[in-house]
């Protein structure tokens, strides 16, 4: 049986990012598109024990940073005691800082703590899921210029060798692939329904 009027609904969706100069216009573009697919801080299995590379527009940056948080296994969370957390670890082309990260209790909330040497930095869940990882920190200083406004990272296998507008293009997949689901889903759904009345005739 044909039925060209529902073609479209099963090629390939390519929804086409518009151009920006820097990570942080690609990120505030995307992430409305892709909040609702996030999973919580409370899901840790999402971005503890990982190896999270940091992803960066600066092409005059060749650092490699990669980011392991490790899962607390004693008591809860504290977050007004960073201290207490679990191991956070940051690596600079194979030099290691250690720290430690918390969180609030429950799943309600959005708020991480990190910690490295003697600084403590408040983060906002921004997006995780099994391949990214991406904060934001508290506040409004980005505004001036002086720091960039997220802090993104990849899982490595997933990223290494990419340059950050490549990754960008995975980070949107997110949003097209569930795009593409729905129209399948959709375009099943007329099929079974033509099907169906075509057969009470």
């Amino acid at each position: 049986m044909n039925i060209p009027y529902i073609e479209f609904l099963f090629r390939p969706l390519r929804s086409e990012l518009p151009d920006y100069d820097n990570l942080d216009g690609y990120i505030d573009y995307i992430i409305p598109k892709i909040a609702p697919y996030s999973e919580d801080l409370y899901e840790e299995e999402y971005y503890t024990e990982k190896l999270w590379r940091e992803v960066s527009d600066r092409d005059s940056n060749l650092s490699v940073v990669v980011h392991i948080l490790k899962k607390k296994e004693d008591e809860g969370h504290d977050l007004f005691n960073a201290a207490s957390g679990a191991d956070y670890m940051v690596s600079t082309d194979g030099d290691i800082i250690k720290g430690n990260w918390t969180r609030p209790e429950g799943s309600g909330s959005s708020i991480i703590t990190l910690k490295i040497a003697n600084k403590y930095e408040l983060y906002e869940r921004i997006f995780i899921n099994e391949d990214f990882f991406i904060l934001k920190k508290h506040g409004d200083k980005w505004q001036e210029g002086s720091r960039k406004k997220y802090l993104v990272l990849g899982r490595e296998s997933h990223v290494k060798g990419l340059e950050w507008r490549e990754v960008v293009e995975l980070l949107f997949d997110v949003y097209r692939y569930r795009i593409q689901f729905i129209l399948t889903v959709l375009a099943v759904a007329i099929i079974v329904f033509i099907v169906f009345a075509l057969s009470i005739y």
